[in-house]
């Protein structure tokens, strides 16, 4: 079964109840990327590997800026990716929660869709591989829980 962005607002309709009217959906057109473990310098100051922080720079701008969400949040991501040149396996590889928090962080980053991202009480996430001329992309569906 392939997973579509419909079905991710459904699912977390059904998980969280009744739709509200403070939703937001949006598509970043940059191929997903797990957020990395920060290195540290000699010095011991921590910081971000240059290829996560341009692929941050690429999709925070995104993330719309014109809808503020308060309170508890449910979040549904679908991460489309490019198959690797040989594929051994149906699925892509790299843990979800990696994906997840760097998309949770991209958006706390910006400040205009929540202030934190402890404000997720619900998240559902789906990887799967693109299919035909399908480009990478991550989709993002966030709405208030009342």
């Amino acid at each position: 079964m392939t997973t579509s962005i419909s079905d991710v607002a459904k699912v977390v309709d059904s998980i969280v109840g009744t739709p509200s009217w403070n939703t937001l959906s949006f598509t970043l057109g940059v191929p997903p990327m797990p957020c990395p473990r920060p290195r540290l310098t000699r010095g011991g100051i921590a910081y971000m590997p240059k290829r996560y922080t341009e692929w941050r720079d690429l999709a925070i701008g995104d993330i719309p800026t014109d809808t503020t969400l308060s309170g508890p949040i449910a979040c549904g991501l679908l991460f489309v990716m490019a198959p690797p040149k040989t594929v051994k396996r149906t699925y892509p590889r790299y843990d979800i929660d990696n994906y997840t928090k760097s998309v949770l962080d991209l958006i706390t980053k910006t400040g205009a869709v929540w202030d934190d991202d402890d404000q997720v009480t619900v998240c559902c996430a789906w990887k799967r591989f693109t299919q035909g001329d399908e480009e990478p992309y991550v989709h993002v569906y966030l709405r208030e829980v009342e």
